[in-house]
């Protein structure tokens, strides 16, 4: 798209460096849009007027973008633009990332008031730092300094330095050349804070026009996720699009054996759950019925997915498989040998029949719950598979559903499988592909 509108209203920190990291990024940005403009509202955060907290306990904390947000949510800015390694981790809901740019130098390095090596710091030294992580990798290199917490600006930083408060001070590399600081420098080892040296936008979650003027500048590794629904969080340094190829066409409460299943619910005395589907559409059936679990059944969650789902019923699982597969349930039958167990499984259609055998085979009371089928969908838009970084196949499902789809499985090292039988599924029809 081409920008031909009003001034893009912006929020950003006050600090000279967050100024010259907007018109960073709309520099940036100007090479796609030729006519962009902005219009600013600096604001002090939570983070620039607390200089007493100390900022080794905020990292991934809306501490220095909490009214950035807020601004963002009220509809009265477009874009928040931030260090990105500022930003919260969830964001806060009703916003996305839009934007993280390719940035500059992303290390640390030790500015000194007089020097040219580490070893020239005296014995106990002292160190300004406001990294637990960078704390640790200096005392590796020189146990005997003293490490002290150090808060304000770059400017402010480097004045407490020349006044003799610290003998050397930790800085982001990237910082320094924004500001055009030219000061002796030694470079720290080892790894930095995620995304440092980059710059973030920030959006509403239902504005399309800013992600579209943001795209071109855009450089997160891109991830096509063929699942029912996007995880609830994903690395600030990825953009996923969402393409799902499954379906889930929940069963009638009324058939044949859900009805027995309902009449047995009182009577289980635990209660299997193999996917969070399976959990989400059982809460909803029960809720639907006017029914619930009992005081006394235990659940037995496959995976932490599961049992997240499973906690935002109120339900307490009892039981976390460690395979997160069916596999996993036949552990803990084989642990619960010779008690009297009765169990409640609900499932898809397409679920393993491994889990009923061994329970048949060995015989331990169950009632199943054929609650929903998984079929194939056929999206409404078209899509190169080639064009991204990485794919997530959640489940068999969506590897029969891509191959079905595309008529091809991407190379492995492409490719993210979630779960063993994921795995096998992927393994399987790539061998019968090749063949």
């Amino acid at each position: 798209m081409s920008w031909s509108g009003s001034p893009v209203k912006v929020a950003s920190r006050a600090s000279r460096l967050a100024r010259l990291q907007v018109e960073e990024f709309f520099r940036e940005l100007s090479f796609h849009h030729p006519t962009i403009s902005y219009e600013a509202v600096w604001l002090e955060t939570v983070g620039d007027r607390d200089q007493t907290s100390s900022l080794k306990e905020m990292e991934r904390s809306d501490f220095f973008t909490r009214e950035i947000d807020e601004m963002l949510l009220q509809g009265k800015v477009r874009l928040g633009i931030h260090s990105a390694k500022d930003l919260p981790d969830p964001l806060p809901h009703g916003l996305k990332l839009v934007a993280l740019t390719k940035g500059i130098d992303s290390s640390d390095v030790l500015v000194m008031r007089s020097g040219s090596s580490l070893s020239d710091l005296s014995r106990e030294a002292i160190v300004g730092s406001s990294s637990t992580r960078r704390d640790q990798q200096l005392l590796q290199l020189r146990p005997d300094l003293t490490i002290r917490e150090i808060r304000g600006t770059i400017d402010r930083r480097l004045q407490q330095l020349d006044e003799g408060l610290f003998d050397a001070v930790v800085m982001a590399k990237a910082a320094l050349i924004r500001l055009g600081i030219d000061r002796p420098t030694i470079d720290l080892p080892g790894p930095t804070a995620p995304l440092q040296g980059r710059l973030a936008a920030v959006a509403r979650a239902d504005d399309r026009e800013m992600e579209q003027l943001c795209a071109p500048i855009d450089r997160r590794r891109t991830v096509l996720y063929l699942g029912t629904e996007l995880p609830a969080a994903v690395a600030h340094d990825e953009r996923w699009e969402h393409y799902p190829l499954i379906q889930l066409i929940p069963r009638p409460l009324q058939s044949v054996d859900l009805e027995r299943f309902w009449q047995e619910l009182p009577h289980f005395t635990h209660l299997f759950l193999t996917s969070k589907q399976a959990t989400d559409l059982l809460a909803k059936a029960l809720a639907e019925l006017g029914l619930s679990l009992q005081n006394g059944q235990r659940i037995v969650a496959v995976g932490p997915s599961t049992a997240e789902r499973a906690a935002r019923q109120g339900w307490k699982v009892a039981h976390l498989c460690q395979k997160m597969c069916q596999e996993g349930m036949i552990q803990f039958l084989e642990q619960h040998r010779g008690e009297q167990l009765y169990i409640g499984y609900p499932h898809s259609s397409l679920a393993r029949p491994l889990l009923r055998d061994y329970m048949t085979e060995a015989g331990v009371r169950f009632c199943s719950a054929l609650l929903y089928d998984t079929v194939e969908r056929v999206p409404d838009y078209l899509i190169d598979p080639e064009a991204f970084d990485r794919i997530v196949f959640s489940s068999p499902s969506t590897v029969r559903a891509f191959y079905s789809h595309f008529g091809y499985l991407p190379q492995p090292s492409s490719v993210t499988l979630q779960g063993p039988v994921t795995e096998r599924e992927f393994l399987s029809l790539s061998r019968s592909c090749s063949c």
